[in-house]
């Protein structure tokens, strides 16, 4: 089972001035019982957690690509804000499942992903990382902003007056395009669930050994917090629903 809520994350831009992130966490619940939790380092679980996060980004840009066929199949423009979003966020959640500098992520999808997909999927798959390169991680390279002049006469009296050229991202599947993105995500979200399911086994495997859980679960029953406030109010929420059962 899982948890998700919006929690802020303040941070300082310059000057003093600060700005406020919503941030969605998705953690695993605490059963019932549970008495407390901590973080941990150990690449066996970081491993485990970062596929659980690739398989959440897969599913989403699972969510956009279905959106995007229905705007496709209503007729709307490639210039539609709504179709830039969805296709833009598709790009960038696709993008980070292979990036191995996600800061906090300890995994990736690599090679052997890589090799379940055909030739035409292949392509594609190059073609969003650099696009998602191209356009967001060195966003100035290929968004280009121009500022013009122009001249009005005829009854303007020659006037100068300012304008502006921007380039701004626009949807760009065509249905073709959505549907064979569709098939390569899917087969990805198998492989990632088939890899973390096994991450999973080998964090089970590690924390039952005794050199390992003994320590943990004396810490954790000295101390008896939680890691995150989330579980921390659950588990007190559990406890008082137990007292008033």
């Amino acid at each position: 089972m899982v948890l998700g809520c919006a929690t802020p994350d303040t941070i300082e831009i310059k000057n003093n001035f600060t700005a406020t992130v919503m941030m969605r966490v998705i953690q695993s619940l605490p059963p019932p019982g549970a008495i407390g939790s901590e973080h941990c380092n150990d690449p066996r679980g970081r491993r485990y957690a970062a596929l659980v996060g690739i398989v959440h980004d897969l599913k989403a840009v699972q969510v956009c690509l279905d959106r995007i066929a229905e705007l496709n199949r209503a007729g709307v423009p490639a210039t539609d804000t709504a179709l830039a979003a969805f296709t833009w966020h598709a790009v960038l959640r696709y993008a980070r499942c292979f990036d191995d500098g996600a800061e906090g992520r300890q995994g990736r999808l690599g090679a052997h992903a890589l090799r379940l997909l055909s030739n035409d999927e292949a392509t594609l798959h190059e073609g969003l990382l650099a696009v998602r390169d191209g356009r967001f991680a060195h966003a100035g390279q290929e968004a280009n902003h121009r500022c013009l002049v122009i001249l009005v006469g005829a009854g303007g009296g020659n006037t100068l007056i300012p304008g502006y050229e921007i380039e701004t991202p626009t949807g760009m599947f065509d249905q073709e395009q959505v549907e064979l993105m569709s098939g390569m995500v899917r087969t990805l979200i198998r492989h990632a669930e088939a890899e973390c399911d096994t991450a999973l086994r080998a964090f089970e495997q590690w924390l039952a050994e005794p050199a390992v859980g003994d320590p943990i679960r004396e810490r954790l029953l000295q101390e008896r917090r939680f890691a995150t406030p989330e579980g921390q109010a659950l588990a007190l929420l559990r406890a008082l629903q137990n007292q008033n059962g």
